[in-house]
């Protein structure tokens, strides 16, 4: 039989045990979902209030909406890896009908048009892509806009008028846009700079949020794609681009509380994020769209106040979130949301729930301190939710013999925030 006690760990906070009924239907917060980036990387500066912003760009932000974020190639240095994740990012304000971007890492520039043609009415969504096109939903002029950077400045480029208001938009590989209209019950396909397809479904009635991952994405783990959608329902639901449906999760059901969804984005794993104005949070969901958990504020700082649009740099894990006075910016951590020790027969069973996947390092020690049974060394988990099943021969090939063990365990996170951050676990094990 084996008896199991909770240690703290003196290098970082330990887990959350959560019993796994609690994980059927709950809204459960992971504070370490998400961590602070490097300080170099920010200057200590990941949280963007109103006040920073407008010394920042001389404007007082209104009513930010979503954001995009790529690696330009026009600003990339082949010769270095070292700006590799140096990314630009726009965001539309729908009420000031701006575009806020950073020219440069450290440089926020705003673009607004004051001839009539270009200028904004009520701008949401925006996407963009590495060779520097913009694509921008221009609400109330019921259009969708093209501009252009080139690393040093933006330029108008097109326009595409549509039958409806569009409330967000998306592109794959090729560069086809998918744009959501609510207000007519269906996105829209743009190749070019022609209106191709109109994708309508019951399921996707008033789609609203959208996000496409492509199968050639650099990107993409799992080199398959789908688009994610946000219908009037706070309903999320995956589709191909052909307009099948694949798989639907109502939150509101699933939570048993109001949820309001407002836009998603798509890491490297095809795990969804989705922010939820009504409870100041981000829903994270896998690619069935099976709830992982929730992500309020890291401890110490407020927490997300009606969060909107969100994106994520998938290379290397960075989040960025627009709320209602600002935006933030983090980088992808790793949460243990249960690790639970079950006996067995000649083995013993460790059930988890983390927020990702991740890489493992456990070892079983006894009272001195010794390795009795090297287990996992930094070894990639692909399944977020799970259970180990180990075996009681030590490394030598004999059985463990009865007494007092310690299993130690360490927990990194894949994206660059591991070099900085992980999580202990230790539990005692008594083998009777």
């Amino acid at each position: 039989m084996f008896l199991i006690k909770l240690f703290k760990s003196s290098i970082i906070l330990f887990c959350m045990l959560i019993p796994g009924s609690l994980l059927a239907d709950k809204m459960i917060f992971a504070p370490d979902m998400f961590v602070k980036p490097a300080f170099l990387a920010t200057l200590g500066f990941y949280r963007v209030t109103r006040f920073e912003l407008e010394i920042l760009t001389g404007i007082a932000i209104s009513l930010p909406a979503d954001i995009a974020v790529v690696k330009l190639a026009s600003l990339d240095d082949p010769e270095t890896a070292s700006d590799d994740d140096e990314l630009t990012g726009y965001a539309t304000d729908s009420g000031l009908n701006v575009m806020v971007y950073n020219r440069t890492p450290a440089s926020i520039q705003v673009y607004g048009a004051t001839n009539f043609e270009e200028k904004f009415s009520s701008p949401s969504g925006i996407d963009a892509d590495e060779q520097g096109r913009i694509f921008v939903a221009d609400e109330n002029n019921n259009r969708v806009v093209f501009l252009s950077n080139d690393g040093n400045r933006i330029e108008p480029v097109n326009q595409v008028f549509l039958d409806g208001s569009p409330y967000d938009i998306t592109h794959d590989q090729e560069g086809d846009l998918y744009v959501s209209v609510p207000d007519k019950g269906h996105i829209a396909k743009i190749e070019k700079t022609s209106i191709t397809k109109r994708i309508s479904d019951p399921a996707i009635k008033s789609p609203t949020g959208i996000k496409f991952i492509s199968t050639n994405d650099k990107w993409n783990f799992y080199r398959s794609d789908f688009l994610a959608v946000i219908n009037n329902k706070n309903e999320i639901i995956t589709m191909t681009a052909e307009g099948r449906i694949l798989k639907t999760n109502n939150l509101e059901s699933f939570f048993k509380k109001e949820v309001s969804l407002q836009y998603l984005t798509i890491d490297y794993y095809a795990n969804i994020l989705v922010t939820d104005k009504k409870n100041n949070c981000i829903h994270k969901l896998d690619k069935d769209l099976k709830y992982i958990a929730s992500f309020k504020k890291l401890e110490g700082e407020p927490a997300l106040s009606r969060p909107k649009g969100i994106d994520i740099g998938r290379r290397f894990g960075q989040v960025f979130i627009v709320e209602k006075e600002g935006g933030r910016y983090y980088w992808t951590g790793i949460d243990v949301l249960q690790f639970k020790v079950l006996s067995g027969k000649d083995q013993f069973k460790v059930n988890y729930h983390c927020t990702d996947p991740f890489l493992i390092t456990m070892d079983l020690f006894d009272e001195d301190d010794n390795v009795v049974k090297s287990i996992y060394k930094k070894k990639f988990i692909m399944d977020w939710q799970g259970e180990f099943i180990i075996g009681l021969l030590n490394n030598k090939g004999m059985k463990i013999p009865k007494g007092e063990y310690l299993l130690k365990c360490r927990i990194e996170p894949t994206y660059s925030s591991r070099t900085r951050f992980y999580k202990i676990i230790e539990r005692e094990i008594t083998l009777e």
